[in-house]
């Protein structure tokens, strides 16, 4: 018995065999309910950050800045994208206590080894 052709894999590393394609392409044939595909489409992926979709913006790093950003991505188990997308949220600012991140990257395991979050200080007057 020879073993299945197979085209590739999915995102989920199952591969695409000759009976894959041709499921595929008897739905594709068949047709889509476009009513149902457009309604599907804004329940997948990141949730919106407002009221209307939001763009996608790059910055300009020196060499020696996009090093450190990687550097620090790689040690703190994020990506460069999540750091810059964290620094550009900004700082709320509390007038007794000073500047805090709005956004933190922070993992369970620095939760459970005992980090802290930066925030003001609650309670105290």
């Amino acid at each position: 018995m020879t073993q299945p052709r197979i085209h590739g894999h999915t995102q989920s590393g199952n591969a695409i065999t000759d009976k894959d394609v041709e499921e595929l392409a008897a739905e594709a044939e068949a047709g889509y309910d476009v009513d149902a595909l457009i309604a599907r489409r804004n329940k997948r992926g990141r949730p919106a950050l407002g009221a209307a979709p939001a763009s996608v913006e790059s910055v300009r790093l020196d060499p020696e800045l996009r090093g450190q950003l990687l550097a620090r991505a790689h040690t703190e188990g994020t990506t460069p994208p999540m750091r810059t997308e964290a620094a550009s949220a900004g700082f709320y600012q509390s007038p007794p206590w000073g500047n805090h991140p709005k956004i933190q990257l922070v993992t369970v395991g620095q939760l459970l080894a005992g980090h802290k979050l930066d925030m003001p200080a609650g309670g105290r007057t």
